[in-house]
């Protein structure tokens, strides 16, 4: 059953009621066009259309199936298109000539689709395709055409669909090349400049070997509608590079593991001067960040940013961080050439808040994170820290462990007994990372006995998921998380932690086989440090410092090289998207500054530090 309210507008002025009338033709509209084609097989099968108290409503015969989207993250499992099973390969191939087939009986009736998007068709059991969700569709052949209209799904939509011109077949063109790159890479178009045609071929040949699909997505997105391929080309690419993938060796394609430190350098430069005009309100592990980036860089660039980093807080009269962020900051700025004019015009305007009531034992806002936050000012000439405080805060989380090692980390109104998160941020990986921590520099026997218990709990909590042993996001919430923050990657990196503190090959093991799970060449439109990319290459080169296997920095320069090919660059500057963003950020965990760092870091991983004072 479809439902239409107000999902379409006119690029004329329109009263309400005239856009009632509107989304009540698109709706009639799209359950007309699935009676025409319903010979065709491209749709399924209308059943009903009917209106209800001024809405619309479309029911339509049921189809097991799962979207394109969907079907493309099962047949790559994560991995890029390069390393994907040449059957898979080869499925997708006859998906996509379907879709193809598709949009010419669209065209052959005079129909624009005006919205080809990998999840606007479905896949069946029996691998058969179909259109749905049509109600964008114009009419070029209709009598009674209405204005053109914009609306869409950005990356996809052309140049003149964007500007709300008269629709035209070509716009689908464009919109196909868009969904070539979202099925053939895992990247949602809108993360790359469709304008800059070599930048764009640069950033897709990391992706995909294939040179002539390469070149046919290019010529789909070109500016100029008539320099875009017919379906009859782009069917003849298609089937060729079948062809070729029937004679094509299961041989590990060759692959272009390490950059050039020139490039890398170029994209962090131009990542960092973008992320000035990002930092609406900047943290203390943005600043951080930022002042990172001065160390390395040549000196009119270290010029450049000291001009704008001590201008960051002259458009406020307080910076507001807790005193602990403010003292690591203050740390932080003293390490910087020139640093008594920055230090001083931030501390100047430094205000203190109060931490509040700290009731969570986690990483993220609780006793841990304080805990790591005064390790990391041990030894710091700038402030005194007393190890008491320390101690104390120890103390405190001991007291709460659970007799099977474990601690409840969260609690709600229906659920009084609460319940055991395993992740970093939130949960026991990351109290156990905090007390190993402390361990290494001032631990008892006593303490290691309560730290080896709540690394065995952890340890039983590893359930099968796909014939694999993981961690689930807690007792009791089944789902298996991959990344940093809630997901078994950061579970992953308080066993490198044990490793390192307590010496016991079998954490190493754990830690080594979980991380395995991960492609090798993997990609995502997840990119950031918390839920992404960026921070499961953070967790690599701790695994690279730690075990000293060069594998591991050869994973973190493999997520590198996604990275840096799936950023939109224009104009001298470049960003990142994470998940369905539509508009950058640069806050650390989510956004931009957390990709920059560790950027920064995989070209120097023996220099730049994972940024545990950051997080905590």
């Amino acid at each position: 059953m479809i439902n239409h309210r107000y999902q379409s507008y006119n690029c004329q002025d329109r009263t309400n009621t005239d856009s009632r009338r509107l989304t009540l033709g698109f709706t009639y509209k799209q359950y007309d066009i699935h009676r025409k084609f319903e010979s065709k097989g491209i749709l399924p099968k209308p059943i009903a259309y009917f209106e209800l108290n001024g809405d619309a409503f479309f029911s339509m015969e049921y189809k097991e199936c799962v979207s394109l989207t969907e079907k493309a993250a099962e047949l790559s499992e994560g991995h890029t298109w390069r390393f994907v099973l040449v059957e898979r390969k080869r499925a997708m191939i006859a998906y996509l000539l379907q879709i193809v087939k598709i949009l010419g009986i669209f065209h052959e009736e005079k129909i624009v689709h005006r919205d080809v998007t990998a999840t606007n068709f479905i896949v069946t059991r029996t691998g058969q395709v179909f259109a749905i969700d049509i109600e964008l569709s114009y009419d070029l052949g209709s009598p009674a055409r209405t204005a053109a209209f914009t609306l869409g799904t950005p990356g996809y939509m052309s140049p003149a669909q964007t500007a709300c011109s008269e629709p035209a077949f070509a716009d689908d063109i464009y919109s196909l090349g868009a969904l070539l790159i979202s099925v053939l890479t895992g990247l949602l178009p809108n993360r790359l400049n469709h304008v800059e045609m070599e930048l764009l071929e640069k950033s897709l040949s990391w992706f995909i070997e294939s040179r002539s699909l390469v070149s046919l997505i290019t010529l789909c997105l070109s500016e100029d509608p008539a320099s875009r391929p017919s379906l009859s080309e782009i069917r003849h690419v298609l089937e060729l590079y079948d062809t070729v993938l029937t004679t094509t060796s299961h041989k590990t394609p060759d692959y272009p593991l390490n950059m050039q430190l020139k490039s890398v350098e170029a994209i962090l430069t131009e990542g960092f001067r973008t992320v000035y005009l990002l930092l609406a309100k900047a943290g203390k592990a943005e600043i951080v960040t930022l002042l990172l980036f001065n160390k390395y860089f040549p000196d009119e660039e270290q010029k450049l940013f000291i001009v704008h980093t001590d201008a960051l807080p002259n458009g406020s009269a307080k910076i507001e961080l807790s005193e602990r962020d403010l003292q690591i900051l203050a740390v932080e700025l003293s390490k910087q050439t020139d640093s008594t004019v920055l230090l001083l015009n931030f501390m100047s305007k430094a205000v203190p808040t109060d931490d509040g009531s700290i009731i969570s034992l986690s990483v993220c806002n609780g006793f841990s994170g304080k805990g790591l936050s005064l390790f990391y000012l041990m030894g710091q000439t700038l402030f005194e820290t007393n190890p008491f405080d320390l101690a104390e805060i120890v103390n405190r989380i001991v007291a709460y462990q659970e007799r099977d090692g474990s601690w409840v980390t969260t609690r709600s109104a229906d659920n009084n007994r609460g319940d055991k998160v395993t992740g970093f941020s939130h949960g026991v990986s990351g109290i156990v990372y905090f007390l190993l921590s402390y361990y290494g520099r001032y631990g008892t026997q006593d303490l290691k006995e309560r730290i080896v218990a709540a690394l065995d709990w952890l340890t039983q909590q590893r359930k099968q998921e796909n014939g694999r042993l993981t961690w689930t996001v807690s007792v009791g919430n089944k789902i298996v998380d991959p990344w940093l923050e809630h997901g078994f990657s950061g579970v992953a990196l308080t066993y490198i932690k044990a490793f390192e503190v307590l010496g016991d090959e079998g954490y190493k093991r754990i830690a080594s086989e979980v991380l395995s799970y991960h492609p090798l060449y993997i990609t995502s439109n997840n990119c950031a440090f918390g839920n992404g990319l960026a921070g499961l290459g953070e967790i690599y080169l701790e695994a690279f410092r730690v075990f000293g296997d060069r594998a591991w920095l050869d994973r973190a320069n493999a997520i590198q090289g996604a990275l840096l090919n799936s950023c939109y660059r224009a104009k001298g500057q470049c960003y990142w998207l994470d998940g369905t963003q539509l508009n950058p950020t640069a806050d650390f965990w989510s956004g931009n500054m957390g990709i920059l760092h560790f950027l920064l870091r995989v070209t120097r991983p023996n220099e730049v530090s994972f940024p545990i004072h950051l997080i905590a």
